[in-house]
């Protein structure tokens, strides 16, 4: 939160802040929660919709939770690692007819 208000950390907006300032946006929170986890929340919301249209009828049904990271934190990964996965994706696409051969 302190990011978005322009502070490096919080430790700069909390002398600004009194207590009962702190407890109304604690408050708000709870009401409208803002921030990194809730908009992985709904972004969760529309993957989960669209892959649900496009599953087909034997397709299991898709939970916004299924598109939400439980560690929200990004992980690094190697040159070899990315490379690996898109071999993967590729491979996979390819055995679904869906690659351009040249």
């Amino acid at each position: 939160m302190t990011l978005a208000l322009g502070f490096p950390h919080p430790d700069y907006l909390l002398p600004l802040l009194s207590s009962s300032q702190f407890a109304d946006w604690y408050a708000y929170y709870a009401l409208e929660p803002f921030g990194q986890y809730p908009e992985w929340v709904r972004t969760g919301i529309v993957a989960s919709t669209i892959r649900n249209v496009f599953r087909g009828k034997s397709g299991r049904v898709s939970k916004p939770s299924d598109f939400v990271p439980n560690d929200p934190t990004p992980r690094v990964q190697s040159v070899d690692e990315q490379r690996q996965m898109l071999i993967a994706i590729y491979n996979v696409a390819k055995s679904k007819g869906m690659t351009k051969e040249k």
